[in-house]
């Protein structure tokens, strides 16, 4: 009976899923352009998340048997991970009244794991599947609410599970057939905010993260703001800036 209850809340949860999918990625489609799209470039510098994805899919394989064999045990775990962070920061609050207690952020953080871990599966089996491709968006100007100023760029909307396996796989770009552009109200989340007030990144991590959404490797801050000046303006200015939102969280874990 309990087994066919979690298949039954599996389900409602995946049709939930699945229609938000859907109203994200229908609203005002627009044409593809004919380029591909740099992965570290979607991914940096606002959504550290993917990051912290990509980290959860190399958890799931590294405990792949206790994942099949005990899913409770496994979810029991998984909340000692980065990735539990995520979900509490970046999903609990779009659940609403279905995750007011902790019990119940519990089960759905443990209905979220149970899909990830099958998505992987999935994806190791068949691959990537371009008939369901990822959204994204392109935002000319943005300012978040954190006061990040950036100029010209792709967002990811949906599929950022399967993003960061496409980038786990060692894939660089993001093929013209597997994504699809959007436009969606709103500016997009700055995720790498968020989760920084929760888990601890180093600067070196930090910098390469950063650093990456502009074709640069840095060691630190202070390589990364002298690597920016070699970009010119307004991307060594973007880069400068978001150091100086961003570093005082990185102060708070130190």
């Amino acid at each position: 009976m309990t087994g066919a209850r979690d298949r039954a809340a599996d389900l409602w949860w995946a049709a939930r899923d699945d229609l938000g999918r859907r109203f994200r990625a229908a609203a005002r489609p627009r044409r593809r352009p004919p380029h591909d799209l740099g992965i570290d470039e979607l991914v940096s510098p606002l959504r550290y998340d993917i990051v912290i994805r990509m980290a959860f899919f190399r958890f799931v394989r590294a405990n792949r048997e206790l994942a099949h064999t005990d899913p409770r045990a496994f979810t029991e775990l998984a909340l000692g991970h980065p990735y539990a962070a995520w979900f509490e920061e970046i999903v609990v609050p779009r659940l609403g009244s279905r995750a007011a207690t902790r019990a119940s952020r519990v089960e759905a953080f443990h209905r979220r794991v149970r899909r990830t871990v099958r998505l992987d599966e999935r994806f190791s089996h068949r691959g990537f599947d371009a008939r369901h491709p990822v959204s994204v968006r392109y935002v000319e100007h943005l300012t978040t609410d954190g006061g990040k100023t950036l100029r010209g760029r792709f967002y990811p909307v949906d599929g950022c599970h399967r993003l960061a396996l496409l980038s786990l796989q060692g894939l660089s770009v993001l093929p013209r057939a597997f994504y699809r552009i959007v436009e969606v109200d709103g500016p997009p989340p700055d995720n790498t905010r968020a989760l920084l007030r929760r888990v601890p990144v180093s600067e070196s991590d930090y910098a390469g993260f950063v650093g990456r959404g502009y074709g640069l490797t840095a060691a630190d801050l202070t390589d990364l703001l002298a690597r920016a000046q070699g970009l010119g303006d307004p991307k060594a200015a973007e880069i400068a800036q978001l150091v100086a939102i961003d570093a005082p969280l990185l102060a708070a874990h130190s």
